[in-house]
């Protein structure tokens, strides 16, 4: 299977946001629950205290995580792929197959047509000088 891997500096740009995100979110809701608690935002309802704490508590573990993964995707030998690109030799894509139904992956030559010619994975027309099915993004062998 061929896959197309995301670049290291996009990985460490927003793994430095995330992380920037998440100090900003520890600063505001230190913030917003002290003035909540002694400012002039004072509430007498401690269970808004508590869920924008309870916010802010998520709002932390989601940037954080977020950053953490783009920083191990920044530092790591074999990264995940972006982008996996599979042709008919190989496992059919199950997104494909899922939204589109399973096709025919064996077939490797495109069927002639009096008007044209046909993908050989999804069956739709496509010209002859076609390298790649405009459907559904298959190469097609010539």
């Amino acid at each position: 299977m061929k896959s197309i891997k995301g670049g290291r500096a996009p990985s460490l740009m927003g793994a430095i946001v995330s992380f920037a995100f998440a100090l900003f979110g520890i600063v505001f809701v230190v913030f917003m629950v002290s003035q909540m608690l002694t400012g002039p935002f004072r509430s007498e309802n401690s269970g808004a205290v508590v869920v924008f704490i309870a916010f802010g508590i998520l709002w932390l573990v989601v940037t954080a995580g977020s950053g953490i993964y783009q920083l191990y995707n920044f530092k790591a030998k074999n990264r995940p792929s972006v982008i996996d690109i599979t042709d008919g030799n190989e496992e059919p894509d199950p997104l494909n197959e899922y939204f589109h139904g399973k096709y025919d992956v064996e077939s490797t030559d495109a069927p002639a047509a009096k008007d044209g010619m046909y993908c050989p994975y999804c069956g739709k027309p496509i010209q002859a000088d076609f390298a790649f099915c405009s459907h559904c993004g298959k190469e097609l062998k010539k």
